[in-house]
Formats: structure tokens, C-alpha cells, sequence
């Protein structure tokens, strides 16, 4: 309830000049709360339930990889699709972060 208030003191701060006539106050928001995503990210990185959230998040796109049958289909992208060649190597963040095979 905190940070939805944030997000929207800072979208009636910040974004104001974006507001249509006779717009109400929960589309205003709406449109415009992603813009307020950046400003705020140190907020959302530091939430308690950052934990949870994202392992929600994992399930529902888990079961919707499923439903749509893409789960454990690796190998036949693989047979099909290759990486593009690369000119320059990745950054050194990139290359610790992502496993090489």
C-alpha cells in the first residue's frame, strides 16, 4: 500500500502534464505508473516480499509455458535455430551471469 502510494504521488508529480480532460484519477495512473518504475527501482529491488513476488511470477509463466507446450523444448530449438555470430566479446557482467555450454 506504501509504494502503490508512492507510484502515484509520483505519477500526479512528474506526469502530470500527460493528464487528458475529464480523465479520473485511476486512469491517470493506470497510463502512466510504468514511468514511475525507474525512479522508484531502488524501492522495488530493497521490498521484503521481493522473494515472493518473483516466485509467483516464475509459477504463472511456468504453467503457461506448459499449457502452450514449450516446456522442454530446448533441443528442438536448437535443431532449428543457431546463434547469431558475434563481432565483439560479451561484456564481462554478461559472461559471468550466463552459463557457457
Amino acid at each position: 500500500a506504501d509504494l502503490r502510494k508512492q507510484i502515484e504521488e509520483w505519477c500526479f508529480q512528474n506526469a502530470a502534464d500527460e493528464r487528458k480532460p475529464g480523465e479520473t484519477d485511476e486512469q491517470f495512473i493506470y497510463k502512466t505508473r510504468k514511468k514511475a518504475l525507474g525512479p522508484l527501482k531502488r524501492v522495488l529491488w530493497e521490498l521484503t516480499v521481493k522473494d515472493e513476488i518473483l516466485a509467483s511470477q516464475e509459477a504463472k509463466i511456468s504453467f503457461l509455458m506448459e499449457k502452450l507446450g514449450v516446456a522442454a523444448s530446448r533441443a528442438m530449438v536448437e535443431k532449428y535455430i543457431s546463434a547469431p555470430q558475434r563481432s565483439r566479446p560479451a561484456p564481462e557482467g554478461l559472461r559471468t551471469a550466463v552459463p557457457t555450454r
